[in-house]
């Protein structure tokens, strides 16, 4: 999940900016925080695996969650952070915590 800079980086000269703000338009993507942007399907696949392991656990901290899901903190805060404004988990000390149970029902 390279962020906007890191892409035009990648692509000079391409619309990056433009094209990932078309494809959120479209519902194909949705912006994590800003700087990033997901498929939608991956954050479904994201969201159902986060709630699986809230279910299980109760609550998790980010260590935790890297190290269940092989992610690096660089990719899994900001991931954790869109759960918490989408309503799905809440932030409690150093752990997350799951709010409602939307398995099912997309990224969004």
């Amino acid at each position: 999940m390279p962020t906007v800079a890191e892409l035009e980086r990648e692509f000079p000269g391409a619309p990056v900016r433009a094209l990932l703000s078309h494809l959120a338009r479209e519902g194909a993507a949705e912006s994590i925080d800003g700087e990033r942007y997901a498929a939608q399907g991956a954050l479904a696949e994201f969201r159902s695996a986060l709630e699986t392991a809230l279910a299980e656990l109760g609550s998790a901290t980010p260590a935790e969650l890297r190290d269940r899901f092989g992610l690096t903190r660089k990719y899994l805060i900001p991931l954790l952070e869109w759960a918490d404004r989408r309503g799905v988990t809440r932030r409690r000390g150093d752990a997350r915590v799951l709010v409602r149970l939307t398995a099912g029902k997309g990224g969004s």
